[in-house]
């Protein structure tokens, strides 16, 4: 193992986190409180999942990559299945944070961001004619 992080921590001792094997792959954890580990992947990014949430009911939220570098959220269920978290209109960055007992989920995106309307250069200033200089005397 690489690296690990440990970001949260339900009411039963449960903690999550992200286990990276190397800087550039990376799968979710839960640590039970007997020191239990379990790895996991969500199936459309093997190597490229974290997870950053857990509440009292084990449901899990975090953040995958896909190939071509767009960042999706989910949420895993205690049976682990997952579900795609996307906020509607979002760019290529979706990112939960945290799940209440509520099923509630907080976290942040990056709009969706449209290129600004390309406008033609101003043209440049008329063209004067050099000033005639007196000559200096050596």
């Amino acid at each position: 193992m690489f690296q690990t992080s440990v970001v949260d921590l339900n009411d039963q001792d449960v903690l999550v986190g992200t286990a990276f094997g190397s800087p550039t792959t990376s799968q979710g954890f839960l640590r039970d409180r007997n020191g239990r580990v379990t790895t996991f992947a969500v199936p459309a990014a093997p190597s490229t999942t974290g997870a950053s949430g857990i509440n009292n009911q084990l449901q899990i939220v975090g953040q995958y990559t896909t190939a071509d570098g767009t960042s999706h959220g989910f949420q895993r269920s205690q049976q682990g299945q997952f579900t795609t978290i996307d906020v509607p209109g979002a760019g290529p960055f979706t990112s939960p944070f945290h799940i209440n007992n509520r099923n509630q989920v907080v976290g942040t995106y990056r709009p969706l961001v449209q290129p600004l309307p390309r406008r033609p250069a101003p043209p440049p200033p008329p063209h004067s004619p050099p000033t005639a200089r007196p000559a200096h005397p050596s």
